[in-house]
């Protein structure tokens, strides 16, 4: 008896003794797809698959056949996602980092914004400084806040519980990736330099990571270093013919200057210009926004709204130059490379949405698993009526797929209220779309889902 016929034999034996499941079949396939559009080795996972359904000895022994592949996939599955570094390493190393140097460069290689922060034991800021050229500067030294404003040569202090420009506590931020559903790919490289990629699927940002050091080398837009910041970097000091307003509580009150006033104001006019948006009142929204980006031009989300209110008003000159903006401060985000893409569709400039589609769709294929990866998308659509943190799997998963919609011309199905399996086809459908072929034409009037 040859091997063939044995193994042939014995798999006829297994069938009697297994009855067909097809739900392990759907089940092991969903757990391929759902990897397989973030890890390429799983490719040959795929191959396997489609070699073993080919065999002779399929229609002979099908549900014995399943068992046999399913653990052979799900253990190649294993093999290639897990991997020997993990995010706890980063937080480990992180906990011996007194400084945190970041750096983000234009496209010429100069300087665009630069921030230093010191940190206590626990990764948590103590003192900050963020140099934005030309004209935004802002220190904190522990226990005063300083925004200077050199174009108005003038000196805002404030207490740091009135305002606070703080990044945040960094050991807690990588705890929080830890938590997530994370990608990580090993022993790429980072502009020539060896590295681990750790994607956060909430934040939609790629941070790479040494392997040596094991600490974060880059990451959303900035390089970052570990060295002792230049003396005085923290030192708040009144230039000479500088005005200072000092708001700190029991401070001499003074005759405030008309653009302090207006700065001031611009922070009430951010909330009223949202709600402005989420209403409908476009014309409303541009005009408080602008109040907005004229006092405050750092001010991202600001851009990123009045872009959309123009957007709506039909003006997509006036709403990709402001979505250019928001990405000249934050860099590449997937939620606002999204909308100038539509921007850019109805202008017919199919090559720059194109581009931009590019640097969005992974992250939308990857929400309809991971609904995690729909936050940024969620957040920049809360004027018109979304709750990201409150929104279910389902809720996002709808969403999802509108935009998806609305920014290819495909529709592969999903129903909120069909059953699981069909939703599990129709994801399937879409990252399949994806991998294969992503042929995308832009259709802003088009069939939208209700939830």
């Amino acid at each position: 008896m040859t091997a063939e016929e044995t193994i042939e034999k014995r798999l006829k034996k297994l069938a009697k003794a297994i009855s067909p499941d097809e739900t392990l079949i759907e089940n092991v396939m969903s757990r391929i797809d759902a990897k397989s559009i973030t890890s390429p080795s799983i490719v040959s996972v795929q191959n396997v698959w489609r070699i073993i359904m080919k065999s002779p000895i399929t229609k002979l022994a099908t549900a014995a056949l399943i068992v046999i592949a399913a653990v052979l996939i799900i253990t190649i599955l294993d093999k290639s996602t897990t991997p020997a570094y993990a995010i706890e390493q980063t937080i480990d190393a992180l906990k011996n980092v007194r400084f945190v140097h970041l750096v983000q460069r234009n496209q010429s290689g100069e300087i665009a914004d630069e921030r230093w922060i010191e940190l206590d034991s626990g990764g948590r800021q103590i003192r900050y400084r963020q140099d934005t050229p030309p004209d935004f500067l802002d220190i904190e030294d522990g226990e005063t806040v300083a925004m200077y404003r050199k174009d108005k040569n003038t000196v805002v202090l404030y207490d740091p519980k009135d305002k606070c420009f703080t990044i945040g506590p960094i050991g807690k931020f990588l705890e929080s990736l830890a938590e997530q559903k994370l990608i990580i790919d090993e022993n790429v490289e980072y502009r020539g330099r060896p590295a681990h990629r750790v994607r956060s699927l909430m934040a939609n940002q790629d941070v790479f990571v040494d392997p040596e050091t094991l600490l974060p080398i880059a990451g959303a837009g900035f390089e970052m270093s570990y060295e002792s910041p230049p003396k005085g970097t923290f030192e708040i000091i009144i230039p000479d013919g500088y005005t200072m307003i000092d708001k700190r509580p029991g401070a001499e009150l003074i005759d405030e200057p008309e653009w302090f006033k207006e700065y001031e104001a611009a922070d009430e006019n951010f909330e009223r210009g949202k709600q402005a948006l989420g209403e409908g009142e476009f014309e409303n929204a541009v005009f408080l926004f602008k109040h907005v980006v004229v006092n405050q031009p750092q001010r991202n989300w600001a851009w990123y709204w009045l872009g959309r209110a123009h957007y709506e008003l039909g003006e997509y000159d006036l709403a990709i130059y402001e979505f250019t903006k928001t990405l000249e401060i934050v860099g590449s985000f997937s939620y606002c490379h999204y909308s100038r893409a539509l921007a850019y569709s109805q202008k017919v400039m199919n090559h720059a949405a194109k581009e931009d589609l590019d640097k969005s769709l992974p992250w939308m294929i990857l929400a309809l698993r991971y609904p995690e990866a729909a936050t940024m998308f969620e957040i920049a659509d809360q004027p018109f009526g979304g709750k990201p943190y409150q929104a279910t799997k389902e809720e996002a998963q709808t969403r999802m797929i509108n935009r998806l919609r609305v920014a290819t011309g495909q529709n592969f199905g999903y129903n909120p209220y069909g059953n699981t399996e069909e939703n599990k086809y129709a994801i399937s459908a879409w990252e399949q779309w994806y991998r294969k072929s992503a042929q995308f034409k832009s259709v802003p009037i088009t069939e939208q889902i209700e939830k």
